[in-house]
């Protein structure tokens, strides 16, 4: 976990030197910026020219694990060291992080008002009611890049009919293989309310394969063999046999645990 965790964060200052290489044709006219965002922050050498020396290693493993110690206790709450989490979470600790509330301002759904039905509805997929006093956590891991949202609904939810590039309830996005915590389980058992390192939110039952207990969900997160996507994002060939992975898409950041030569899979 402690390895996952640092490529993650070393990741995100990845993301920077590398977002913008195919900027190099774009032009002012072409493309709007984000305020405080300069055209030239596109191109991987404006960042590459800050760094004097860059390529050479920054941290070594022991001052990585010492700076992730450092980020998790100056922000708790916002990250979370998952593997030292109890196996059990309060009914309110729990309500809290669901933080279900009727929005005060005026949605739509594709152009049309959400109403009070809507919300209702949403309310009730979210199994409140199931919530009990002390309730047993449950492990997983992510098998598909999914969405991680405020509310269980794949609807896009936005503030003007109009718009189409802001969901007001994505919460994040989360990789193929992150480990996740499951909390509880909407009232039709299509989504799950989970967190990873970083987030809580709920994520589509069907994109998490569950562990059969949480000694199998540590052996994940203590994996040490392996693979990590440090480009944009990579593509696998296909794979006749096996349609879950034929030309799957992988991108930055996303971390797989390498298989084991015994006893090895028919195909991978």
């Amino acid at each position: 976990m402690k390895k996952m965790f640092a490529t993650a964060l070393l990741l995100a200052a990845a993301t920077l030197l590398t977002a913008g290489a195919a900027a190099a044709s774009i032009k002012g006219d072409d493309l709007r910026t984000m305020k405080h965002v300069s055209l030239e922050m596109l191109h991987s050498g404006y960042w590459i020219e800050m760094e004097a020396g860059s390529g050479k290693v920054l941290m070594t493993e022991e001052e990585i694990s010492s700076f992730n110690k450092e980020m998790l206790d100056a922000l708790p709450g916002l990250l979370y060291d998952l593997e030292n989490l109890p196996e059990t979470i309060s009914g309110s600790e729990l309500a809290g992080m669901i933080g279900w509330k009727v929005p005060g301002e005026t949605y739509y759904i594709r152009g049309v008002e959400a109403g009070a039905d809507y919300w209702k509805a949403l309310e009730e997929r979210s199994n409140l009611a199931a919530i009990a006093e002390t309730n047993e956590v449950s492990y997983g891991v992510v098998t598909e890049r999914s969405d991680l949202k405020i509310l269980p609904t794949s609807d896009f939810i936005s503030l003007d009919p109009a718009l189409l590039d802001r969901d007001e309830f994505q919460n994040s996005g989360i990789h193929l293989g992150d480990p996740v915590r499951i909390l509880h389980t909407s009232l039709d058992g299509n989504w799950l309310f989970v967190q990873n390192y970083h987030y809580t939110g709920w994520i589509r039952a069907e994109a998490v394969a569950r562990c059969s207990d949480r000694q199998q969900w540590l052996e994940v997160l203590e994996e040490q063999e392996l693979l990590v996507v440090t480009g944009d994002k990579i593509r696998l060939e296909p794979d006749p046999y096996n349609p879950l992975v034929s030309e799957l898409e992988l991108s930055m950041g996303t971390v797989l645990r390498l298989t084991r030569q015994e006893p090895l899979p028919a195909t991978v």
